[in-house]
This record gives structure tokens, sequence and C-alpha cells, in this order.
């Protein structure tokens, strides 16, 4: 049998972030599947399932009732391995793009100090099973460590910033979806040069590492370059691809 998608992750290499794990047509529509990931998994201990349990009560009733994303939430739920999340959007998005989510989810999970929401025999087949507590001090952890301040090698997962510093599969797949965006914006109606999609990989590589786009650059797309001439097409060549690549990396 083949290997379903989360499998194929290096959880040796993987660190806590936030992740699009797969997106799934459903129709004429998209889900996006997000890996929220709050340990290193293998490195440190898993999570309890009372605090697991706990984050997903107070997360699943945050979402449900979020006045933007509440009926797009499809699921929010623990992983088997106890290490994160996978929350289900309808809709495409990048990781970049909840980011602001997930920010005003855990600030309401560790700012929550009341009766945990269907923490009752009636509403749960395991309601005593809850720290709050510890989702609460989890929470915090999660907001200091990862998502204050985070950076891209926290929203894509380890082999796929590898493939697009080698050019591999993943990188030509970006490529090939986006270089319609970029002709337009060039005003390129045949095809794309080489140099373009070099220089693209290049760009969304930097902008993954967080390097600024133009530090590695060397004439004519360096931002010194001496060749006038060539400075101005070219350099706006290289703008509008940093520009797609924060678009479709960052989310920006």
């Amino acid at each position: 049998m083949q290997k379903i998608t989360s499998f194929t992750i290096d959880h040796l290499k993987l660190q806590p972030g936030v992740y699009v794990s797969r997106k799934d047509p459903v129709g004429d529509s998209l889900i996006t599947t997000f890996d929220i990931r709050m340990t290193s998994p293998n490195e440190e201990p898993v999570m309890n399932t009372a605090e697991v349990h706990t984050i997903e009560h107070l997360g699943a009733t945050f979402l449900r009732n979020h006045p933007d994303f509440g009926s797009k939430t499809i699921y929010f739920g623990p992983m088997g391995c106890r290490t994160g999340f996978y929350l289900l959007l309808a809709g495409d998005y990048t990781s970049g793009d909840i980011v602001p989510l997930m920010t005003e989810m855990f600030t309401f999970i560790r700012d929550y100090h009341d009766e945990v929401p269907g923490a009752s025999p009636k509403d749960c087949g395991n309601y005593l099973d809850m720290n709050l507590s510890m989702a609460n001090y989890l929470a915090n952890r999660f907001l200091t460590e990862v998502l204050t301040d985070i950076k891209e090698d926290r929203l894509v997962y380890p082999e796929e910033i590898l493939s697009l510093l080698s050019g591999g599969e993943h990188c030509c797949k970006i490529s090939d979806t986006i270089k319609r965006k970029i002709a337009v914006h060039l005003n390129v109606h045949n095809y794309l040069p080489f140099y373009i999609l070099n220089l693209f990989r290049t760009l969304s590589y930097h902008l993954l590492m967080n390097v600024s786009p133009f530090s590695h650059l060397s004439p004519p797309f360096s931002k010194k370059s001496p060749h006038t001439d060539h400075k101005s097409s070219r350099q706006r060549t290289a703008e509008v691809i940093a520009s797609v690549c924060r678009q479709h990396f960052v989310g920006g």
C-alpha cells in the first residue's frame, strides 16, 4: 500500500511550526489541511491526552465561532502521535495565511480560565480527561517560541526547502504553477527564458530561508549592478519574481 502524505514527512528534521500538509479537491472546492506541529517529534515528550483533549475542545470552539473562519472550518483535532493538531479549512491557503488565525486561537487558549466547553458527561465521552492549566502552558509556549516572529523555515516542510535548493521535482511543479503569473507581470507571451525560471528558484529559496533576495545575486541581477542599460529591466524582473515568491510561499 502507498504511504499517506503525512508519513512521507521526515520527522527527524521536522520542528514545531505551521505547515500545509495537503490540499484535496472536493467537487469545485479545495480543502487545505494544516499541520499545527506543537512539539519536536522524537526529541521531546509528547503532549499528554488531558491537555491535548482540552486544546481540542477550546480550539474547536474558538474556530467554529470565528467571524471569518467559522464557516470555513471543516475539522480541528489532535494527531495520533500527540505532537500537534490537524486543521482543515475550506479554501486554498498557504501556511502564512493562517498565522494570524493561529495566533488568535492560541492566545484565546492561553488566556482561558473558565469551564472548558463541552466538559460534561452529557457533552463528551471522556469529559474527566482534561487539564486546562497544561493547555494554558502549551498554548503560551507555542505562541512565544513558534508563532511570534515565525520564520519561513517553520512554515514549509524541510523536504520542500531542500527540493527548492536542489531544483528538484517540487521546485519544478511550483515553477509551472506560477510561471503564467510571472509572464503576465512581465508581459511575456511566448515562453519564460531559462534565466527567469532559474532566478525564481534562487529567490524562492532565499525567501524561504529568510535571506534578502538580492544579497546573493551577482550582476546583472544585483541592485548594485554597473550595467545600467540592463539594470532596470532585469532588476524589475527580479522584483516581480520576488513578489510572486512572497505571495506563493509567505502569503504576503
